[in-house]
């Protein structure tokens, strides 16, 4: 699981790398997430609040209307995956967020009822 103080501490920078890696690491195991009920959201939610820290995304970056505003549905997750590759514009000056997009792959993963939960978690 990812350690927020660990990405509090890193240089700017590289603050989106380490969430990359973390989501390219969960999307790559087989096993995941179908482990225990709950361990898969914690990792999720972990993520979520390390996405906050990176400069430009402390509203929710392009994942906003998932985590700040509780839409969960899939299409709303695939949406802000298309808006965090720049393939739905929208009017906020932001560059290609690769993390966002794969934060995005992370969600859909989970089921609605952890979804739900996730949003309860981080919802602002």
């Amino acid at each position: 699981m990812i350690d927020l103080n660990k990405v509090r501490h890193t240089p700017l920078d590289h603050q989106a790398e380490m969430i990359i890696v973390e989501c390219i690491r969960l999307l790559g195991d087989e096993s995941w997430p179908q482990r225990t009920y709950g361990t898969s959201a914690e990792e999720v939610t972990a993520l979520c609040r390390a996405y906050y820290l990176v400069p430009g995304n402390e509203a929710g970056g392009a994942l906003h209307i998932v985590l700040d505003d509780g839409n969960i549905d899939e299409h709303f997750v695939e949406w802000c995956g298309r808006v965090a590759l720049k393939i739905e514009e929208v009017p906020d000056g932001r560059d290609v967020d690769p993390a966002g997009w794969l934060l995005s792959r992370v969600i859909l993963r989970l089921t609605e009822d952890e979804r739900q939960e996730l949003y309860k978690d981080i919802g602002r």
